[in-house]
């Protein structure tokens, strides 16, 4: 595979022109139509690696779970690549442009477009200057282009924090996570990790509205009255675990009173986690079926692993060949 950079006048022209051009993205099955935008080729070519594929389109997995495989797919192929290279936009628009023009396209729903008279110009413009360039401020630019933030992805984390983040919300984590500047620092990363695996092995499903911008507040606050970097990995942990723990027992709380109310069934809220099992039954297709969450299983069948993970009765879940309700937790 060869991956090519774009040049830096074709990519002032490429932005400038996106006005007059941006229904090339939409119609456009193949990159042929850049160079005749630029007048020239457009790319400088970077360097050559072995094939490789991202997270499969169409195939039923949803988009919190495509870019949660490639963030460790693009980061373990393309590792090589420097943090200064990675900042580049000239780097992510070209592999957007080029290597992977009709993947971008796809992942956006872009070759679905029939009609051109029912997309809002201005609409369409923001969004790619998003996903094929970079916008935003010097964090958050990073994170808009569609390859650029699942290399970044993998760059800050390592694949086993990734699972503990979890494919459910995945961009809106990623997005409020990597935009702190704590982050920056490992020791300060590091404690974010193991705040994530401790509820990640309690089979809790974080939000990032409800729990983890606050904890991040928290510790913000926390640095205001002593010095985060004086602070070990595991007490920076301590500190957002202590935290969230007192959300969830706060709802709890709430969440008692339901049910002693509306009479819920046995194991009503229960959540699914590693080592249960599960019985699913189909919704519009498929058969009636039951999985045991264990380690080899996840080995075996991540996809289906995730979309199960933190789950509860009556949940409805996307599996492959359809829609499916959980109906049985042991």
């Amino acid at each position: 595979m060869e991956l090519c950079c774009l040049k830096g006048d074709a990519l002032i022209t490429l932005k400038s022109s996106l006005p007059t051009i941006y229904t090339n993205y939409l119609r456009e099955r193949d990159n042929s139509w850049v160079v005749d935008v630029c007048g020239e080729n457009p790319f400088v070519k970077f360097r050559d690696v072995p094939d490789f594929e991202l997270a499969p389109l169409g195939t039923g997995l949803d988009k919190g779970m495509i870019d949660f495989r490639n963030s460790k797919i693009l980061y373990k192929n393309l590792h090589f690549l420097t943090s200064r290279q990675a900042a580049d936009e000239r780097f992510w628009a070209g592999f957007c442009h080029g290597a992977f023009y009709d993947y971008v396209r796809k992942r956006w729903d872009y070759d679905k477009v029939n009609d051109l008279r029912g997309i809002n110009k201005a609409k369409t413009i923001k969004e790619l200057r998003n996903r094929f360039f970079f916008d935003g401020g010097s964090r958050e630019r990073i994170l808009t282009n569609t390859l650029s933030k699942y290399w970044w992805a993998g760059r800050v984390f390592t694949d086993e924090a990734l699972d503990a983040l979890g494919s459910a919300d995945f961009y809106s984590k990623l997005f409020s996570i990597v935009t702190r500047s704590f982050i920056a620092n490992e020791k300060l990363r590091g404690g974010f990790v193991k705040f994530l695996q401790h509820f990640k092995g309690r089979g809790a499903e974080l939000d990032t509205d409800k729990h983890i911008r606050p904890a991040m507040i928290e510790l913000n606050k926390v640095g205001g009255a002593i010095v985060l970097d004086c602070l070990t990995e595991s007490e920076v942990a301590a500190i957002l675990i202590e935290y969230v723990e007192k959300i969830f027992a706060a709802r709890k709380v709430v969440c008692s009173v339901q049910v002693e109310t509306k009479q819920f069934g046995d194991g009503m809220g229960k959540l699914v986690k590693h080592g249960n099992t599960i019985k699913i039954i189909p919704l519009d297709n498929g058969r009636q079926r039951s999985y045991k969450l264990s380690s080899e299983f996840k080995k075996k069948f991540p996809d289906i692993y995730d979309e199960l993970i933190g789950k509860k009765i009556n949940s409805v879940v996307t599996i492959r060949d359809g829609k499916f309700k959980i109906k049985e937790i042991v």
